[in-house]
């Protein structure tokens, strides 16, 4: 099949890369859609010196074969990180931290950047029915961005500190809407459980 790979140098265009063999709990995927990352651009720079397979792990695919027969010709998005569920960091709720993880197209994984791939089937979300392939493919990079949230307590920030944000890379800029929308939400909320004074009622 036709795909990139990386040899441990470079990233390489082939149409001799051998289609991918399923094993126990990995669905099989077509890819519809993949998007690059910048840490596929590190990759190329050596951030993964041992890695050599398929690369990408920001894609858009249909599930041609799973163990969990609903999600046959389902459009998908996937998790990168595949986790062994053994380790302190896995038993202790942080499986993308954990110590032999795979990850997909960067380590003991073959990626997206092909017309077919393999992935745990645990890993895969079922994209809705009315959203785009061209907007699904931005998942996992929002994915990265909420998983800071899970990690640490975020304070509100400025309307300055957004702009930094905005100069230093695209994807702090999403965290910084992203941080500034929950903030909102937040308020919002929070102000609808105040009871309103009936004298007021009428101007709100």
């Amino acid at each position: 099949m036709k795909g990139i790979y990386y040899d441990g140098k470079d990233a390489l265009y082939r149409e001799d890369i051998p289609m991918p063999v399923q094993k126990a709990g990995e669905s099989l995927v077509k890819i519809r859609m993949c998007a690059v990352c910048n840490t596929d651009k590190e990759v190329r720079k050596g951030y993964r010196p041992d890695f050599r397979g398929v690369m990408g792990h920001e894609f858009v695919g249909e599930v041609l074969d799973s163990p969990v027969k609903d999600l046959i010709k389902k459009r998908v998005v996937g998790e990168l990180n595949a986790a062994c569920g053994k380790c302190i960091y896995c038993k202790t709720g942080r499986p993308t931290h954990c110590d032999s993880r795979r990850v997909l197209g960067m380590s003991d994984k073959d990626g997206a950047f092909a017309e077919y791939m393999t992935i745990d089937t645990d890993l895969l979300h079922v994209i809705p029915d009315g959203l785009p392939d061209e907007i699904a493919i931005f998942t996992e990079p929002l994915a990265a961005a909420l998983e800071i949230l899970t990690q640490i307590h975020i304070f509100p920030i400025s309307a300055l500190q957004t702009t930094r944000y905005m100069q230093k890379a695209p994807l702090m800029f999403a965290r910084a809407l992203l941080y500034s929308f929950l903030q909102r939400e937040t308020s919002r909320a929070s102000l609808s459980k105040k009871k309103i004074p009936s004298s007021e009622a009428a101007t709100v």
